[in-house]
């Protein structure tokens, strides 16, 4: 019965023709013969588009489409638009995946309300490394409640995950295509809402090229940066309230911390705008969102001293405390 389940792989397509041949050869030598590969050419500059054209005229598998720039959101919401598969899974083109990667996703299918998940291994400069999970299967509200707090949400790329075509599509679940980061988790959010089961392996089978030059690497407008944390900090909440979960617990802390801080580091480093602006924009983040910034690090002297600053919501020492750290990281 499992092979007539069909997963279109989506790949978001951009400026990767180093590494695009070593994607689309791993998808293509799957031991699991049911599937559909999209690519989806997002007005790649360089000779991407040609090399997946060229595939396609060798696999009738495979269907390109080429796209102005929109980003990887939107070339992902495309492919969900055209999608004909049962199951969805994406592909970063500059990744690559063992050759069961499709069957081990497609064996623990039981339901069409559910979300599967094998953690990615992470490789930087040749070197892997993997994260130790155990095998888990988690049911209904009191299983996706564990599943937060255990911290599997941490896991909030699209990419060695399989999702519910027809949950996707019933309930219109989209990338959000007016962030650049924290997009994925954003998604992934979104889609748990409506999943009555979620199962974790902890088979190795997607390899996630890491890179210093990767979009979580950099900083961009502040404006993008609040977006994408309030976007997030709201389909948390969501969660929250339809599992019972304090939205200022640690799990939730953990998620939101990292898009917290980038905000507050791209007001600082804005050298766009004047001292007193960037000191306005921090002084009015909402207080309860500082005091959970200032969660971070409590073991440190310096954690300790952020937590006293944001606890007595002392703003102007917040700030010069950012900016010194800026000061010392560029350096």
């Amino acid at each position: 019965m499992m092979n007539f389940i069909e997963i279109s792989v989506i790949v978001p397509v951009y400026n990767v023709e180093k590494y695009l041949c070593q994607c689309v050869e791993s998808i293509l030598s799957q031991t699991y013969r049911n599937f559909e590969l999209l690519l989806i050419d997002d007005g790649s500059k360089d000779n991407s588009g040609n090399i997946c054209d060229e595939y396609a005229k060798n696999d009738s598998r495979i269907r390109v489409l080429h796209v102005e720039n929109g980003g990887a959101s939107y070339a992902r919401n495309i492919g969900l638009n055209i999608a004909v598969g049962d199951w969805i899974t994406f592909v970063d083109a500059d990744d690559w995946v063992s050759s069961n990667y499709l069957e081990e996703l497609v064996k623990d299918v039981d339901s069409d309300d559910m979300l599967i998940l094998y953690p990615p291994i992470k490789v930087i400069d040749g070197n892997q490394f993997k994260a130790e999970v155990n095998d888990f299967n988690f049911c209904s509200n009191e299983g996706k409640r564990l599943f937060i707090e255990y911290g599997f949400l941490s896991f909030s790329e699209p990419h060695s995950k399989l999702f519910s075509l027809s949950v996707i599509r019933k309930y219109d679940i989209k990338f959000p295509e007016d962030v650049i980061v924290g997009e994925d988790g954003i998604f992934i959010s979104r889609y748990l809402f409506y999943t009555n089961g979620i199962k974790v392996r902890n088979t190795p089978i997607y390899y996630y090229r890491y890179s210093e030059t990767s979009v979580q690497k950099k900083i961009y407008d502040s404006k993008i940066e609040w977006r994408a944390y309030q976007l997030w900090k709201f389909e948390l909440e969501k969660l929250c309230n339809q599992l019972g979960i304090n939205s200022e617990s640690d799990s939730i802390y953990n998620l939101l911390s990292s898009l917290l801080t980038r905000y507050m580091n791209s007001v600082v480093c804005d050298s766009k705008k004047s001292i007193k602006e960037r000191y306005i924009l921090l002084k009015n983040i909402p207080l309860v969102d500082k005091r959970n910034y200032g969660r971070r690090g409590i073991s440190s002297i310096q954690g300790r001293l952020l937590r006293f600053i944001v606890n007595n919501d002392c703003d102007l020492l917040l700030f010069i405390l950012l900016m010194f750290r800026q000061k010392i990281y560029r350096k």
